[in-house]
């Protein structure tokens, strides 16, 4: 740069004269393109007709060190030092920083922009507190030491100490005492909730409802937020939410499980309930409204004349641009769709207040029921995927890699995992429970958040969802139910449950005595 100022810049070519500047932004066509970063180098050449050079390489998020072979040893030295001490720093990060740093980090001004701005001010609707509040009140507790002095007993600790976490409809049945996996989670809210509001609620015996309406709330997932990942991961897997609070969810019992089972089982279930298609029927008016306000608040407009909204008109601050335009499927429209009223300046378009007219959620759940996109075209994989519903699967599968993230491959839950999504790709078909698969969705989980390099290109994952393995795991599935259905029949006694099975299967195939070989 002049002067000697660095000015940090991407070169994409040079020229010797300003004439050939201009013949090359005339002649080029200039499109946009996306690249991955994944290092940070520092290089220099001898001349202008040098190739550089690379010193160091720095690899993003890790923190490891690379230097040239031409490298001094002070260089050398430097870079080793780098690469043994990232490690460390990585659960040491904020110890790192310089005190202003760490009291801008300890504000909470980030997390809260964070927050706003990729999650549209998220919080509890019960406490209104967002995720970083709820952590400066740990932090306040001292969740660092002994958190239980001071309380009569675990359940009061509950009610004091809480997380943001997600409602979910939670079905037990008697196998759940002795298996975390026999649960069933029926549904999984996306509008946050906080861990101590709702045992306020359950422990006074209120019903609370969210913004979604339907059964009243009386369980909550608890995952490690992105925004804050370090501190909330440390306060997810701590013994109370991580451990109490998780076996209260599972069993209704303070101590009824421990240890990480129950934990990947939560996570499991409510990763198969979040990708179940809904049928239309199954959601209410008031369901279908808070899905619309949560995707379409704070972005969408409203009419100018006659309030309808929301009207989308993200893509372009000019809507004059292509207005009328006639495009493969009809023309291009930025007019109101109720009363047909139009602005070309965004200015004279009110943000969208929420109301939501009739007409609009008629047609809304019209297309959710026949699977059509917001087009109106017919989606050929079904119903479509809610932007909130989306959000949700993310957040399952980060915040399970997060929990179980620590020890690397030594880390037995990480390693089983990833073994067990392994055995799909080489078709190694055994999900029996003699195989320590508790939960046919443990292979959901195991394929969804398994380390990067067990599913490393779009060829392992077809070897992974090919015929042979989800043919394999409907037979597991199927012979788990009957197993289940003929216990519950012989009431528990294996040996008639054994008799049931075989008289269902002789009369489905027709076998009679005369027959029988």
């Amino acid at each position: 740069g002049k002067s000697g100022v660095f000015v940090p810049h991407l070169t994409v070519g040079q020229c010797t004269s300003k004439g050939s500047v201009e013949d090359l932004k005339a002649s080029a066509s200039w499109e946009p393109s996306l690249s991955r970063c994944g290092d940070i180098c520092l290089i220099s050449r001898k001349g202008q007709d040098e190739p550089f050079e690379i010193h160091w390489r720095v690899e993003l998020g890790t923190g490891k060190c690379e230097v040239s072979p031409a490298a001094s040893s002070e260089a050398k030295a430097a870079a080793e030092h780098q690469t043994e001490s990232a490690g460390r720093r990585n659960g040491h990060k904020f110890e790192s920083m310089k005190s202003y740093l760490q009291k801008f980090v300890d504000s909470g001004v980030l997390a809260g922009y964070l927050n706003n701005v990729f999650f549209g001010e998220r919080r509890s609707y019960l406490s209104l507190l967002n995720p970083w509040e709820h952590i400066v009140e740990w932090k306040e507790l001292g969740y660092d030491e002994k958190i239980d002095q001071g309380f009569k007993s675990q359940w009061e600790m509950l009610l004091y100490a809480g997380s943001i976490a997600y409602p979910i409809i939670v079905e037990r049945s008697a196998g759940t005492q002795m298996n975390p996996f026999q649960i069933k989670v029926k549904k999984v809210h996306t509008s946050a909730i906080d861990t101590a509001s709702l045992c306020c609620a359950n422990q006074s015996e209120i019903d609370t409802f969210g913004p979604e309406g339907g059964e009243p709330i009386k369980d909550a997932l608890v995952l490690v937020d992105p925004t804050c990942p370090m501190s909330s991961a440390k306060i997810v897997s701590s013994a109370l939410l991580g451990e109490t609070f998780t076996s209260v969810v599972l069993s209704r019992d303070l101590h009824m499980y421990t240890g990480a089972a129950m934990k990947a089982a939560l996570h499991a279930h409510s990763l198969f309930s979040c990708l179940q298609p809904e049928s239309c029927d199954e959601k209410s008016k008031s369901d279908v409204a808070a899905e619309i306000r949560r995707e379409f608040l704070g972005w969408a407009y409203q009419c100018g004349s006659c309030g309808f909204g929301p009207v989308l008109h993200g893509g372009c601050s000019s809507l004059i641009a292509h207005h009328g335009e006639h495009r493969t499927g009809g023309v291009v429209s930025n007019a109101c769709p109720s009363c047909g009223w139009f602005s070309p300046s965004l200015d004279s378009w009110k943000e969208w207040d929420g109301t939501i007219p009739e007409t609009f959620l008629v047609e809304k759940m019209s297309k959710i029921r026949n699977g059509r996109s917001e087009s109106g075209c017919k989606n050929k994989d079904g119903p479509k995927l809610l932007q909130s519903k989306a959000d949700m699967i993310l957040r399952i599968i980060y915040s399970f890699r997060k929990i179980f993230a620590g020890g690397g491959n030594n880390n037995p839950i990480r390693s089983w995992y990833n073994e067990l999504a392994s055995r799909l790709v080489e078709w190694d078909l055994r999900f029996s429970t003699q195989d320590e698969v508790d939960g046919l969705v443990q292979v959901l989980i195991a394929v969804a958040a398994c380390d990067d390099d067990v599913l490393e290109n779009n060829e392992d994952i077809e070897a992974a969802f090919a015929p042979p393995v989800v043919l394999a795991i409907v037979n597991e599935a199927c012979a788990r139910a009957a197993r289940k259905k003929f216990r519950m029949a012989a009431k528990g006694d294996n040996g008639k449950a054994k008799d049931l099975a075989a008289k269902r299967v002789t009369k489905m195939l027709g076998v009679t005595q005369e027959s029988a070989p």
